[in-house]
């Protein structure tokens, strides 16, 4: 029998009537052609819940763009990557998607190839590897003028892993999305990323070009009040019966988040027979098996740290959660030359978002990663 718990790939539409808070904000948002900055820790799904929101939308109501900027390199792969998903919203057929994009970009020569299931698909190529403003500026206008021959329809434009923009080094994008979405009145934006900290200083840093052009729109982790049933009623299609006491352990270890939530469901499904009962010794041992399997890319993690970071990621994780990072007492025994050390240590963690501060107090942002560090170092503090 397989499996009902996804991670890592497509995320079982049941799994979303967790989400119903988040879904009603997103659809309240776009129906006011808002703007919203989402951010959440890696793996918690927030491009599952964004494909699952667009896929809940009515074709004859919204045209829908969807750019993935993970899959970005620079400036003009960004340009392209926005021209043909702004060409290709809403329109099906080969001639309406060249009409389209010959109707909103001037000087671009864009066709049509088939994909792996069939379907036309717009393509550009003739793109500058460094694209001058006024291109760059109308591509990024491009959404406005949809929503000017389609009045009928919501516009509504999503960039996942927003972030990664920052990595092209080019101030423009954002100086032109900010001047360009501020004359567009009827366009719902969602800019959605993994990196926490870069958003937060995209978005609520003043002097950034796209300072408070956003609304905050956490996504996190799910209570265990809709993990019970969730949990309980898919283990009982297999004929096994878990106890909320052991959910609740489940939830305690992951702190409800889905990726490892399920994960740990899905090995634990695995590993039941009909009838058979799971206790927490079973539990224990499904968390040994995680581990495992996450131990290579913790330790490629910590590999790449120096050393006052590692030892600060130590702190975080044994203190869990760390409070006075830079007192005599951490100094002293996590082995750090002085406050200062400790200081520029936990910088570099939360930089890269191995580290997550929330009032005063510090956490490693994957919670199993805690758990590995602890087992590999226990016998040190």
């Amino acid at each position: 029998m397989i499996s009902p718990f996804k991670y890592g790939g497509v995320v079982s539409r049941e799994f979303f009537c967790n989400r119903e808070h988040e879904l009603r904000e997103l659809g309240r948002s776009v129906e006011n052609s808002g703007k919203l900055f989402i951010h959440g820790e890696r793996r918690i799904g927030k491009t599952s819940l964004l494909k699952y929101f667009i896929d809940s939308l009515s074709d004859d109501r919204y045209i829908v763009a969807f750019v993935d900027v993970w899959r970005c390199v620079d400036t003009s792969d960004f340009v392209r990557k926005c021209a043909e998903a702004f060409g290709s919203a809403g329109s099906q057929s080969s001639k309406k998607l060249l009409q389209r994009a010959a109707s909103l970009f001037t000087g671009l020569r864009p066709a049509v190839t088939v994909d792996d299931s069939g379907r036309p698909q717009l393509t550009i190529s003739n793109i500058n590897r460094k694209p001058d403003t006024p291109l760059l500026s109308e591509v990024l206008s491009a959404p406005e003028r949809i929503a000017e021959s389609s009045p009928a329809h919501r516009v509504l434009v999503v960039f996942d892993e927003f972030q990664e923009i920052r990595n092209f080094k080019d101030e423009r994008i954002e100086r032109v999305l900010r001047s360009t979405i501020q004359k567009q009145q009827n366009i719902a934006y969602i800019f959605c990323g993994s990196r926490k900290h870069l958003l937060r200083e995209m978005f609520l840093k003043g002097g950034s070009p796209l300072y408070r052009s956003a609304a905050h729109f956490p996504i996190g982790c799910i209570g265990t009040e809709h993990w019970i049933p969730f949990i309980k009623e898919r283990f009982l299609i297999k004929g096994v019966s878990l106890e909320n006491t052991i959910i609740e352990d489940i939830c305690s270890l992951t702190e409800g988040h889905p990726f490892y939530t399920q994960m740990i469901c899905d090995i634990l499904w695995d590993s039941c027979e009909p009838g058979l009962e799971p206790d927490k010794e079973m539990l224990n041992e499904i968390l040994s098996i995680v581990l495992d399997r996450e131990a290579e890319g913790y330790h490629a993690v910590w590999e790449s740290l120096p050393s006052n970071p590692r030892k600060m990621l130590l702190a975080v994780a044994f203190e869990n959660p760390l409070i006075n990072p830079f007192s005599g007492d951490i100094v002293y025994k996590y082995n750090l030359a002085n406050p200062s050390s400790a200081r520029s240590g936990l910088e570099y963690l939360v930089l890269r978002d191995l580290v997550e501060p929330l009032e005063g107090e510090y956490f490693i942002t994957d919670r199993f990663m805690t758990l590995w560090l602890k087992r590999r170092f226990n016998s040190s503090f």
